[in-house]
């Protein structure tokens, strides 16, 4: 990779930047990996106008990934918030990457820039759009593929540019979403023939140890048309829809739009079905100060809470007082795809019980 070259650098972005490259190399490893949604990386040319369009550009696809919607809505409202993108640029970088698939890659200019988070809520927000909060579903996609009679998994050596497809598309919408290891332990409960006929509990069973927010499957044929079924399995149900295209790639991107167009669906009629509230919770397996400070980071770092109040700490056991954007249903959705807080049984004195993990 060519050096990259910085401008508007703070504080510690040289560490920032090594950081950031180790994370990319671990993607679609970490069952527990995580799409920045404040950042993103665009094509750009060496012209300071075009420099300036770069910039309009990575805010129109982080607005996207905030908001869960799939297309950047026309309004003049949003025309004008995209036109002063670049007041809210907290860092940028300017670099030359490898960019194409199967042997056909070139060097490629690059912009990335990450935006002020608090900024771009409050003017998504402003202008009557949703805001996704970071905590949302890891996907887990098993895709199984039928090429002139052999069943392919999607994952498994020559499937590499549908891998791709199947993570771009969800990092592009703020949803990390990652694939099986189709070591022997998957190939046995979940191998070619098991997907294909879409054998739900033993795709559940396969599924279990990764812990994924929803799981994706898509069946895909070739016949006058690419043919794909796909099914969107969730905690509560499954959403099922077929698709077709010419063009094979295009086939498994519009899969996983779709699917995540659900997931946003699905976790937006949460946030605002019931209103926000005012509760109380209390957190047990705070024992000490760290306890307590991994606690209150991680509820206040939820775009879902307007505030956060302590009111107890007795015995192990936080007691706290929550403002919510959202309904108690939509703290509880949160909190099942989380891995700081669980909920517990019952309730303690009126308050919703919750947990703290190791």
């Amino acid at each position: 990779m060519i050096p990259a070259v910085f401008r508007n650098a703070l504080p510690g972005c040289r560490e920032l930047t090594i950081l950031l490259v180790f994370l990319t190399l671990a993607v679609g490893a970490a069952v527990r990996a995580e799409v920045p949604l404040y950042e993103t990386e665009v094509v750009w040319s060496d012209q300071d106008a075009d420099r300036a369009n770069a910039f309009r550009q990575a805010l129109r696809q982080v607005i996207v990934k905030v908001t869960g919607l799939r297309g950047f809505p026309d309004s003049a409202q949003i025309g004008s918030l995209v036109e002063n993108a670049q007041g809210l640029v907290q860092q940028y970088q300017l670099r030359v990457v490898e960019a194409g698939l199967g042997g056909t890659s070139v060097q490629e200019p690059r912009l990335w820039a990450q935006f002020d988070q608090a900024a771009v809520d409050r003017l998504v927000r402003e202008a009557g759009l949703p805001v996704w909060g970071k905590t949302r579903p890891q996907v887990l996609a098993w895709v199984v593929v039928e090429n002139k009679g052999s069943l392919q998994v999607v994952g498994s050596d020559g499937t590499e540019e549908a891998a791709w497809i199947l993570r771009h598309g969800a990092a592009s919408r703020g949803v990390p979403l990652f694939l099986p290891l189709l070591d022997l332990e998957d190939q046995t409960l979940a191998g070619p023939p098991e997907l294909w006929v879409e054998a739900g509990f033993r795709i559940r069973e396969a599924s279990e140890r990764y812990q994924p927010g929803s799981i994706l499957i898509g069946r895909i044929r070739q016949g006058v048309l690419w043919e794909a079924q796909w099914s969107l399995l969730l905690p509560d149900g499954a959403q099922r829809w077929d698709a077709e295209g010419d063009v094979f790639e295009l086939v498994v991107d519009e899969g996983v739009h779709e699917a995540i167009d659900s997931l946003a669906a699905h976790y937006m009629n949460t946030v605002t079905d019931t209103g926000g509230a005012a509760i109380v919770v209390s957190v047990s397996g705070v024992h000490d100060f760290m306890g307590y400070a991994r606690t209150m980071r991680y509820l206040e770092a939820l775009n879902e809470v307007e505030s956060v109040d302590v009111l107890a700490v007795v015995s192990g056991r936080l007691r706290l007082g929550l403002t919510l954007r959202t309904g108690v249903t939509g703290l509880r959705e949160l909190v099942g795809l989380g891995s700081t807080l669980a909920e517990d049984i019952g309730d303690v004195d009126g308050a919703l019980a919750l947990r703290l993990l190791p």
